[in-house]
């Protein structure tokens, strides 16, 4: 949760107070437990912007939302340890 709250205040975004999980349930093959948790309808953080220089000028992004989320085991965001 810090991670997202975090991230919320680099983007300049709207860190909500209160925030609602959703538990989705369905199929996937990399999702063994059957279901995800979303918070897409109140999300932790809403209404945050990166802003990047570009040879053409700046350039604004513009983050809708973001949330603290459950995800299966290829989740490409998982650290991966080096052999």
């Amino acid at each position: 949760m810090e991670w997202v709250i975090a991230t919320g205040f680099a983007i300049d975004g709207e860190v909500a107070t209160t925030t609602r999980w959703d538990r989705k349930n369905y199929f996937y093959p990399d999702l063994p437990k059957g279901y995800q948790i979303s918070q897409y309808q109140l999300p932790l953080v809403a209404n945050g912007k990166l802003k990047f220089d570009t040879s053409d000028g700046p350039f604004t992004v513009l983050v809708r939302g973001t949330s603290r989320g459950g995800h299966g085991p290829a989740d490409p965001f998982r650290a991966r340890s080096r052999s």
